[in-house]
């Protein structure tokens, strides 16, 4: 609550002049539903069939069962598109399936001698009987297999069968068999009969043009044109660079997510599950901005949105320390991991939380004396400068990006929100002069007139903003530019007002420099993503029954348009 970060006046002055109503706040959230981060679904028990040693399918099945259902659960509670999953069950969900997934950061174990076929041929259940230890029971009656009493049978001599007699004809010469080659069809054609060399068509046998010559011409370059694209999808998908052996079991399957780094939207293939372990908190956290930008702001409302945008912040801060733990190679991580998106999006969560501490401050500042316009400018001006200390990271975002990537849509958007904070704290400073004393008179209005030349660089700023946006999210310009015509109404009519005052009463002289901005004030900070244990599933017979050594070549890389995906959950 914002009352707890608030030193209460001695007394609640009542303003001089009556000014119109305060200007709403932008709610404006980024990113928006129409950036899912998404994948595609997998089979663990398929995916990792070539790692598991031999005989101990069986025993890790379960987990990997468990695994591949835990991931469609959660897949399925981070589909944007299911918008009455509360926040809880969608976390609570994307955790039981974070704990199984943590597990392969252990490393594989040799499997101890009783759980493997022994050398001499016992059978498993005996070995600790003949070894002196483990379990009693009854022994197979002899002789034992490489024990030695066994008596070793005589090899049989092959069977050599009878060579059949040769067909005769009357005259008594020898009729010869017709030979089938092995492998062959009996029942195939007859091929063409060769004439002069060549092959006669059964289309056309007396000119090798017309219109059969021309079918067989579009035919042949439409098997060449698949064929070509064939290969071109087959080349852009072999591995190009060597799998990571860390002697751990992170890297024996591949990951397909959406890269929203990626100016392209292409997909991205990453063979780590803690850079798996990443983007499912990534996703996580759009959900929650999703579910913070879809509820309307009201009283009831603000504590949740307020929750759910600290959650997210926390969210994506986990995300970023999995993404530096794990030590990945660059080249093995996709643009929305390593170009700076995520500490972006952890600041903007928390600035966006300080938007609805604003407006629940401007809401009750009628019947809260702790509130005061010093107060709500305080949290304006730390508002802006939280957008404007941004920019370093964002200007990341654009490195080698057209107009309309992803990058200038992020750099766009913390322009347009730090000039309006900007403004609003101006404002917020001019009302303040302008309600406290009339020998302030002139300083409010000098405040006001800043105020609105910022909003006037935030219009600007909002339609550049726009623009940017159109190829990566809808967004309601209407609102936006809108929101700002009400700001620049609101200035008028207490300058007017103020004016009025001065011009015909006081005669205070309007300096040529606004007042500084009072210091920022907050203490809010993200609400840390509780750390996940490894799940009770993954047990000692777990670890034996890979070998991380038998990892296949797998593709780490964009994934282009070319490559026919699975549909996306």
């Amino acid at each position: 609550r914002i009352d707890s970060a608030m030193a209460a006046p001695a007394s609640k002055v009542e303003p001089w002049i009556k000014v119109p109503a305060i200007p709403p706040v932008s709610n404006i959230y980024l990113p928006t539903a129409p950036l899912p981060k998404t994948s595609e679904e997998v089979d663990f028990e398929t995916a990792l069939a070539p790692c598991i040693r031999k005989g101990h399918e069986t025993s890790v099945a379960p987990l990997l069962q468990e695994l591949t259902s835990m991931r469609r659960s959660a897949l399925a509670s981070l589909d944007p598109s299911r918008t009455i999953n509360s926040a809880e069950a969608v976390t609570a969900d994307t955790r039981k399936y974070l704990a199984l997934l943590k597990g392969f950061r252990g490393k594989s174990t040799e499997p101890p001698t009783a759980g493997s076929p022994p050398a001499d041929g016992l059978p498993p259940a005996y070995v600790d009987v003949a070894g002196g230890g483990g379990e009693t029971g009854d022994m197979p009656p002899p002789p034992y297999p490489g024990s030695g009493d066994e008596k070793t049978p005589e090899p049989e001599p092959p069977s050599v069968a009878p060579k059949p007699k040769p067909k005769k004809d009357w005259f008594g010469r020898v009729i010869e068999e017709p030979t089938s080659i092995e492998g062959s069809d009996d029942n195939a054609p007859v091929p063409a009969l060769p004439l002069g060399g060549a092959a006669v068509s059964l289309v056309d046998q007396s000119s090798s043009s017309g219109p059969a010559a021309d079918v067989d011409a579009l035919v042949a370059d439409d098997t060449s044109t698949k064929d070509q694209k064939e290969k071109k999808k087959k080349k852009q998908m072999e591995a190009t660079t060597p799998a990571v052996k860390d002697g751990t079991l992170r890297h024996m399957m591949a990951f397909v997510w959406r890269d929203l780094g990626d100016n392209q939207g292409y997909s991205f293939s990453m063979a780590d599950t803690m850079l798996e372990e990443a983007s499912v908190l990534f996703a996580l956290a759009q959900i929650l901005l999703q579910k913070a930008k879809a509820e309307p702001l009201n009283d009831t409302s603000m504590l949740d949105v307020f929750k759910w945008l600290k959650q997210s912040s926390g969210v994506l801060a986990h995300a970023l320390e999995v993404v530096k733990l794990a030590k990945a190679p660059e080249d093995h991580k996709s643009d929305d991991m390593k170009n700076g998106l995520l500490t972006v999006l952890v600041d903007v969560s928390l600035a966006q939380a300080q938007h609805v501490t604003i407006r629940r401050a401007m809401i009750t500042m009628g019947s809260n004396k702790a509130i005061s316009y010093t107060l709500i400018a305080k949290l304006c001006n730390d508002t802006a400068e939280r957008y404007k200390a941004m920019e370093p990271a964002a200007r990341g975002l654009c490195d080698g990006q057209k107009k309309e990537g992803v990058g200038a849509y992020v750099m766009a958007h913390l322009r347009y929100k730090q000039l309006y904070f900007m403004g609003l704290a101006y404002a917020m400073v001019g009302l303040d002069r302008i309600t406290s004393a009339p020998e302030n008179l002139g300083y409010g209005i000098r405040d006001l007139h800043t105020a609105k030349d910022l909003w006037t660089k935030a219009e600007m700023a909002g339609k550049v903003f726009i623009e940017a946006a159109r190829s990566i999210v809808f967004v309601d310009n209407l609102s936006i530019l809108q929101q700002l015509n009400d700001c620049q109404q609101v200035a008028d009519d207490a300058i007017q007002r103020a004016q009025k005052e001065n011009d015909t009463v006081y005669f205070k002289t309007i300096p040529e420099k606004p007042d500084a901005l009072p210091d920022r004030m907050s203490n809010l900070v993200g609400d840390p993503f509780e750390d996940i244990t490894t799940s009770a599933s993954w047990t000692s017979t777990a670890y034996c029954a890979f070998d991380s050594t038998k990892t296949p070549k797998l593709y780490i890389g964009k994934v282009p348009e070319t490559v026919d995906c699975c549909p996306q959950s």
